[in-house]
């Protein structure tokens, strides 16, 4: 594809997208909020304002925290930041005050945006010791971001607003093995190039389909199916700021949603609400699954009660997030997290040489090569050089293909646990255990779970074997963690397996936790 081609189809950037939606169909309704409707006229009428007001501040070349829950005021400061010239980083609303405070830290931003009180104040505090020059608040009880234009009004977005392909869009922070997040640099390029690169494989209709997002629009998955999906392809995103069954089934069916990206979580609980089979779901024809993997028999029983598909897919946020996916027009394989999109090589390595295995079926490391691949790590290049060898992006997750090309996830090489689609480290949260007084050994794993993926089970040492109550040190976690972070169980221990070199054995304490509930069942 050539420049005058690429300018032609918007792959220059997402931006270019947007330019290209509102001069094609101005009118048509782009976002909704509840009440609201944001036409994509006036999408880029508020576009081109927020831009303005950014640019004001000096946030070309730099970067700009955005800590806002699902929105359209999300959406617009998104490509508001894009347009002036600055870098997105887009954090969890939901993270304490001590878990901004080393993100702000790492990526210095010049602007912060919060869309409420709360958002506010735990961006001051954890500015406190690395100061932001500007913070810009809006949501509920401020002013919106949303600015309407008049019928005549040119619908395109201004030149000078058009970004380079090579300019740094995002900065997307995810866990590190080290317990310290990691900054993820995406540039406007490889952020179309993926968006087409899925397109190719699960092809949105273009202005002919109504999207419904509850996902959290700050994470990879939703940015990029939901929030530039859209776009891409001049749809209709329907937007909800939290996940309830009653909430998601009434949209599917009032909204006349054709399209939901939701991770197995969300799917599991869906399917279980008792009124599940009362709504009229017939206008949903896709389902986009990612972020974890899906039960088998969450597939076959949510095609078998509705009339859409599922299409399941893998990546990470370091590839773009894109890497596979199940082709809606094509063979899908359930189990599998369907074949490698365009422009991308992947390959299976072994774990410890990271030599290539070639044959079907043999399981190792998977590797990714392809234009959509993150440019690196922020401030990392430890981290980048172990990462990004050759131009290889090395997962750390473990898979195997299939005699046809299909790729099956089958473990992690990294200690990372998900937790509803949620990378967690246990690592992060020992070093937070620690910190209470009366903790003075940890260790933390992941153990499966029908319901969330895998759930957070914590071990722990109590000073001089003194009496404590799980609530306590979950209360403790509390202050520093985001929700999903939190053990779901603490277990207070006399003394932990070690193995022959005096490392924590996390083989052993699972297998404690095995027959512990194989015990608990022979009991009931």
């Amino acid at each position: 594809m050539n420049l005058a081609d690429k300018i032609e189809s918007g792959r220059l950037s997402v931006l270019h997208m947007l330019d290209a939606a509102a001069r094609t169909c101005p009118d048509r309704i782009a976002l909704i909020d509840d009440d609201m409707r944001v036409s994509y006229r006036d999408y880029v009428s508020s576009v081109n304002a927020f831009a303005q007001r950014l640019s004001s501040r000096g946030v070309a070349g730099q970067r700009v925290v955005l800590l806002c829950e699902n929105s359209v005021d999300f959406a617009i400061a998104l490509y508001g930041i894009y347009a002036s010239g600055g870098q997105a980083v887009p954090i969890s609303p939901a993270f304490t005050s001590h878990e901004l405070e080393t993100i702000i830290g790492d990526c210095s931003p010049v602007v912060c945006i919060a869309d409420s009180d709360k958002a506010v104040e735990k961006l001051k505090s954890a500015g406190s010791n690395t100061p932001v020059e500007s913070l810009i608040q809006t949501g509920s009880g401020s002013a919106s971001l949303v600015e309407r234009a008049g019928t005549n009004e040119q619908g395109g977005l201004r030149e000078i607003y058009l970004p380079e392909s090579d300019l740094l869009a995002n900065l997307l922070y995810t866990g590190g093995t080290t317990g310290r997040p990691k900054g993820v640099n995406q540039t406007h390029e490889q952020l179309s190039i993926n968006l087409d690169q899925r397109q190719a494989l699960v092809p949105l209709e273009m202005e002919n389909e109504r999207i419904l997002c509850f996902m959290p629009m700050y994470h990879s998955f939703a940015m990029s199916l939901c929030v530039q999906g859209a776009v891409q392809t001049r749809n209709t995103l329907i937007i909800k700021t939290k996940f309830h069954p009653i909430s998601i089934l009434e949209s599917l069916e009032k909204d006349q949603v054709t399209c939901l990206p939701a991770g197995p979580t969300a799917l599991i609980s869906l399917l279980a609400y008792e009124g599940f089979e009362g709504y009229d779901l017939s206008h949903l024809k896709l389902v986009i699954s990612g972020s974890a993997a899906l039960p088998l028999e969450t597939l076959e029983a949510w095609e078998r009660m509705t009339d859409s598909i599922i299409c399941e897919g893998y990546g990470q946020t370091e590839a773009g997030p894109v890497l596979t996916f199940n082709p809606r027009d094509g063979e899908r394989k359930a189990g599998t997290v369907g074949i490698v999109v365009p422009e991308t090589e992947l390959r299976i390595v072994d774990a410890d040489t990271a030599g290539p295995l070639e044959e079907a079926g043999a399981a190792g490391e998977i590797c990714a090569k392809g234009p959509q691949i993150m440019q690196n790590y922020h401030n990392r290049p430890e981290e980048n050089a172990e990462a990004l060898r050759d131009g290889w992006l090395f997962t750390g997750d473990v898979g195997f293909f299939d005699t046809d090309g299909y790729l099956t996830i089958c473990d992690r090489k990294k200690d990372m646990v998900i937790v509803s689609g949620y990378n967690v480290y246990p690592r992060e949260i020992n070093e937070i255990l620690l910190q209470h007084p009366q903790v003075v050994e940890a260790a933390t794993i992941g153990v499966p779970d029908a319901y969330r993926g895998e759930l957070i089970q914590s071990f722990v040492i109590i000073n001089n074997n003194k009496t404590i109550e799980n609530n306590e040190i979950k209360e403790f976690c509390k202050n520093f963690l985001v929700f999903y972070k939190i053990p779901a169980e603490i277990h207070v221990v006399t003394s932990l397996p070690k193995t022959s070199v005096g490392k924590i054995n996390l083989v052993e304490l699972r297998q404690i936790l095995e027959e512990q509930a194989v015990k608990a069942g022979a009991e009931n």
